[in-house]
């Protein structure tokens, strides 16, 4: 999944929580919810292991 994608979908989760809290019928807000969650995890997966997707230092470089 591209930067963009991963971008789109942080849009749409941002849009559907907003969308969630305004709904008056709590049914509809908990299907919401729920795409939301979906989402989160499509986001978290595209994202994959914690750490490999930091940028590698070059020798004899320091984050300090």
């Amino acid at each position: 999944m591209s930067q963009n994608d991963r971008a789109e979908l942080e849009k749409k989760i941002v849009k559907y929580r907003a969308l969630a809290r305004w709904v008056p019928d709590p049914e509809t807000a908990r299907r919401i919810n729920e795409l939301v969650s979906e989402l989160e995890q499509q986001l978290h997966a595209s994202r994959g292991p914690v750490g490999l997707s930091a940028p590698r230092q070059s020798p004899g470089t320091s984050r300090n």
